[in-house]
């Protein structure tokens, strides 16, 4: 997905920018299996209210489907 998401430097370590500021909004790291879903599809709008934390990919894809549902 190379272009479509913001990668930032933290700490030394290279990081995806919505990852960073949905940890700093929450206080604490994200579990590793958590997804990041941009609610406008846009993958560079980083804004924290553009970003839901979805427990999984799993989940994260049927946010995806239920969108796609919903514009047909």
């Amino acid at each position: 997905m190379t272009g479509k998401y913001v990668a930032i430097v933290v700490d030394g370590k290279s990081e995806w920018e919505h990852r960073a500021i949905t940890e700093r909004v929450l206080g604490h790291l994200l579990p590793v299996r958590a997804q990041i879903h941009h609610v406008d599809d846009d993958g560079r709008n980083n804004a924290h209210r553009n970003l839901v934390i979805c427990e999984d990919l799993a989940y994260h894809k049927e946010l995806h489907r239920r969108r796609k549902v919903l514009r047909a």
